[in-house]
């Protein structure tokens, strides 16, 4: 997948995180910035990530001073 394709399945897994308003959010928007993402939030959004990405959500986990778009390019990379 490209870096793209990444950041395409982050923003799905992360609308489905319950509670959490991903409207606005894009590939340039820092995880610390996403309304209502607290530690429990990105939890569940490592657990969608998962059904979205498969088994290299295991390998790397969102930061907090992250942007999408940096996530992406981890998963890219690997």
């Amino acid at each position: 997948m490209t870096k793209e394709e990444y950041c395409e399945k982050i923003l799905e897994a992360l609308a489905s995180v319950d509670g959490v308003d991903a409207s606005g959010v894009d590939a340039n928007t820092k995880f610390s910035d996403i309304e209502n993402l607290d530690s429990m939030s990105m939890v569940n959004l490592q657990m969608n990530l998962r059904e979205v990405i498969g088994d290299k959500a295991d390998q790397v986990s969102p930061v907090m001073d992250m942007t999408v778009s940096d996530l992406a390019e981890l998963f890219a990379s690997l």
